[in-house]
C-alpha cells in the first residue's frame, strides 16, 4: 500500500491543481500549505484505504500524469488544454478502476466540476449496463 505521505502528496498536488483552474496560485506554497492541512491528511488516509488494491505503480502513475499536468500549466498558462490534462489523468484513474473513478473525495469533485464525463463516456456505460 502507498505511504500516508504519498497519498498525501498526491492528494495535496490535486487540490492545488484545482485551486490553479479557480486563478493565480503560487504552486510551491499552495502545495505546502495542503501537506500539512489537517483535512488533506484525513482525505489522504481515506484515500490509502479506498485504493488499497492499487499497486504503489498505479498511484504513481496517476501521481505522475497530475504532475504532468502541473508542468503543461507552468508552460502554457491558461486555456482549455489544462482541463483536458487533469480530466485524461482522472479518466486514467477510472479506466484502471474498472470504468468507475475511484471514490476519492477531490477526484470526484473535479470530475464533477471540470465536466470530465462526456457522451462518449455515457455512451460507454450504456454499452456496458
Amino acid at each position: 500500500m502507498v505511504s500516508l505521505e504519498q497519498m498525501t502528496n498526491l492528494i495535496a498536488l490535486s487540490k492545488t491543481l484545482m485551486d490553479a483552474l479557480k486563478g493565480g496560485v503560487d504552486f510551491v506554497e499552495t502545495i505546502k500549505a495542503y501537506r500539512a492541512d489537517a483535512s488533506t491528511i484525513q482525505e489522504a488516509e481515506t484515500a490509502r484505504i479506498t485504493l488499497s488494491t492499487y499497486s504503489d505503480d498505479e498511484i504513481m502513475s496517476i501521481d505522475e500524469r497530475l504532475n504532468n499536468c502541473r508542468k503543461q500549466f507552468e508552460e502554457q498558462g491558461f486555456g482549455e488544454g489544462r482541463v483536458k490534462c487533469i480530466c485524461s489523468a482522472l479518466k486514467h484513474a477510472r479506466d484502471g478502476n474498472g470504468g468507475e473513478l475511484p471514490k476519492v473525495e477531490i477526484w470526484l469533485t473535479m470530475y464533477e466540476q471540470l465536466k470530465c464525463a462526456n457522451k462518449n463516456d455515457d455512451l460507454k456505460k450504456a454499452l456496458h449496463a
